[in-house]
């Protein structure tokens, strides 16, 4: 049979577990043409010509494409699955890292699982935010706002054109993620404190979602400091005085410079009098924004002409040690 000539089988009156795992399934397989059948007394003909059906049928079956759940609740009511994810995981598990690659679906995982949470009738907050402002209230307003009710292909025409936008948005997400990845170089204290080099001012974000204090080195940009969470109540300045402090205490012996957790290079004390100049010194001396969302030096209008040239593994320590004790005081 011509591809053009296969469909796939969803239920009438599409929600979006059926709306989603079509979407899937015309992104992987590039089926185009969809039939309609009732979830109680389905057609068993047109499942039976079907290259898959969906959220309906009481199947599951991979080898011809069967992905339906209402059966296996019968069996197991605390499985928490729904067509969308079922098809998913199939698709992400039983198929080769190659193809899996290749499919472009891995960065939809958000999105089934706020499927599946609907689906199951969860009240995560994501789930209530979006059935008060997100994709569960727009299907609705869609579906009861018309002058005449919505055919079945117009709701998952409609549907479609939605989860493209969202496909797009959740890949650029995923993209600044993976970038965001890239750009971080030491990380031996995450969640706390992570250290990134050569990023912008997106990436910084995007790692501080997961992180609660970021080191920001650009070498080529003349640019070094720290910033918190957004949220939190920790305050960059007093990470400051206490990264001075620690360096102090390093130099005049009022802390021991040879325990065991600190990276000392064989330069020993000259790394620990470097970081003090860098964050004292007139020509590099760090600002601390008077919010306390950021401390440093180099950034926006306030460039500087000295590069970087600290001991960035024994900064690091440094920052992680300061932040611990400021958190004490926030």
């Amino acid at each position: 049979m011509n591809m053009n000539d296969q469909y796939g089988v969803i239920h009438i009156k599409p929600d979006w577990d059926a709306i989603t795992a079509a979407y899937i399934v015309r992104k992987v397989f590039g089926i185009t043409n969809w039939k309609f059948v009732n979830q109680r007394n389905p057609d068993p003909d047109i499942l039976a010509g079907a290259f898959c059906v969906l959220d309906v049928g009481r199947v599951l079956d991979h080898s011809t494409l069967r992905f339906d759940h209402h059966q296996v609740m019968y069996v197991d009511d605390s499985l928490d699955v729904c067509a969308t994810s079922l098809l998913f995981d199939y698709l992400m598990r039983d198929v080769s890292d190659h193809l899996r690659n290749a499919l472009g679906i891995a960065h939809l995982a958000p999105l089934i699982d706020l499927v599946n949470d609907g689906d199951n009738g969860k009240q995560t907050p994501v789930m209530q935010h979006s059935s008060l402002f997100g994709m569960h209230a727009d299907l609705s307003d869609f579906i009861h706002n018309l002058n005449t009710p919505p055919t079945d292909q117009q709701i998952l025409d409609w549907g479609f054109t939605y989860l493209k936008r969202k496909d797009r948005e959740l890949w650029n997400d995923a993209e600044w993620t993976r970038k965001a990845q890239l750009c971080v170089t030491r990380s031996t204290y995450s969640p706390f404190v992570v250290m990134i080099e050569n990023s912008n001012a997106k990436v910084t974000k995007k790692v501080l979602l997961t992180n609660k204090l970021v080191i920001f080195v650009n070498i080529e940009e003349n640019m070094i400091g720290i910033q918190r969470q957004d949220g939190t109540k920790l305050n960059c300045g007093y990470v400051l005085k206490h990264m001075i402090m620690m360096c102090e205490s390093l130099i005049y012996g009022r802390e021991d410079l040879n325990v065991a957790e600190f990276p000392i290079s064989e330069d020993g004390i000259q790394d620990v009098k470097n970081i003090l100049n860098e964050l004292t010194r007139k020509s590099t001396k760090w600002f601390a924004h008077e919010s306390g969302f950021f401390a440093g030096r180099g950034t926006g209008g306030a460039k500087v002409d000295v590069p970087v040239t600290v001991n960035l593994d024994l900064l690091y320590y440094i920052v992680y040690r300061s932040y611990r004790m400021a958190s004490l005081w926030s």
